[in-house]
């Protein structure tokens, strides 16, 4: 999946908006991930699947996600389909 910058209509966002950020823009070693950022300290990003991962999905392959904790605490994470309420 290809990081993409988050689109904005997609969303109900919080009273005082949201701003864009894009992180580790500057470090080559990873790939840059445009995101929304609340208020609240939420991030939103959105990616988009590949061909391949399309054919997957729909023929009912799982999504996975991998948390990098280095054994700390578990964040809270959701993982959605398509955009949803910020407020």
């Amino acid at each position: 999946m290809t990081p993409i910058t988050p689109k904005v209509s997609q969303f109900l966002l919080p009273e005082n908006g949201v701003t864009e950020v894009k992180y580790s823009e500057h470090q080559e070693e990873y790939i840059t991930l445009p995101a929304l950022r609340t208020s609240d300290g939420r991030v939103v990003s959105q990616w988009q699947p590949d061909a391949n991962e399309l054919i997957l999905l729909n023929n009912g392959v799982a999504v996975t996600l991998v948390q990098h904790t280095f054994f700390g605490p578990l964040q809270p994470i959701q993982l959605v389909v398509g955009g949803m309420h910020l407020r």
